[in-house]
């Protein structure tokens, strides 16, 4: 198999690169954090390229915050927006919680 592996899932495509999953937030965080060295190097313009690039580096980082933490992680399904957590998994986790 490649380098790149893509893979159908229930909530969304999933993203491998060398067999690591690729979350939507290390993308957004990759994009913020180029943001400061392709200044110095001058490769960006600081009005142009720079509020695309934290527009959408944010955008990832924030629509896929569930993702942050272990705990909620791949739960949400995947869209343009926010990840929504899916009707019967929120179901589930709510009697899960009202039994503990």
């Amino acid at each position: 198999m490649g380098p790149l592996r893509l893979e159908r899932h229930e909530l969304g495509p999933r993203l491998f690169v060398l067999d690591k999953r690729v979350h939507e937030w290390m993308l957004g965080a990759s994009l913020l954090a180029s943001i400061g060295p392709l200044l110095l190097l001058d490769v960006i313009s600081m009005r142009k390229a720079t509020p695309l690039l934290a527009g959408v580096g944010g955008w990832l980082l924030i629509k896929d915050w569930q993702d942050l933490t272990p705990s909620r992680r791949d739960r949400g399904r995947w869209s343009l927006g926010l990840h929504r957590i899916p009707a019967a998994l929120h179901a589930h986790q709510e009697d899960s919680e009202a039994a503990a």
